[in-house]
């Protein structure tokens, strides 16, 4: 048996190595118009790239909208009740 050499036991060490597939579930992108939507709730989205800082709404058709935090519509918009559980927040009544 001869002894393996490191450059081949390198090689088979990377040879294993598989890429990894990095997905985003969060909003890289913000919108400033305002929802027409009914909406049911929201959740607030801190920034961690590439993720930005947003307020997602959820429509009562379970759609999610990314908005920017900083447009005087959104405060409006988010009056509700936090939940604490999971940091999204039930909007009361349906707005418009």
């Amino acid at each position: 048996m001869t002894p393996l050499r490191w450059d081949r036991l390198h090689v088979l060490i990377v040879s294993y190595r598989r890429p990894s597939k990095v997905t985003t579930n969060c909003c890289t992108s913000v919108s400033d118009t305002p929802i027409k939507f009914d909406l049911q709730g929201y959740r607030i989205q801190n920034s961690m790239p590439p993720c930005v800082n947003a307020v997602i709404f959820y429509t009562v058709k379970g759609e999610k909208i990314c908005s920017d935090p900083k447009t005087p519509w959104v405060d409006r918009r988010k009056k509700g009740k936090e939940d604490t559980h999971t940091h999204t927040h039930t909007i009361q009544g349906v707005l418009s």
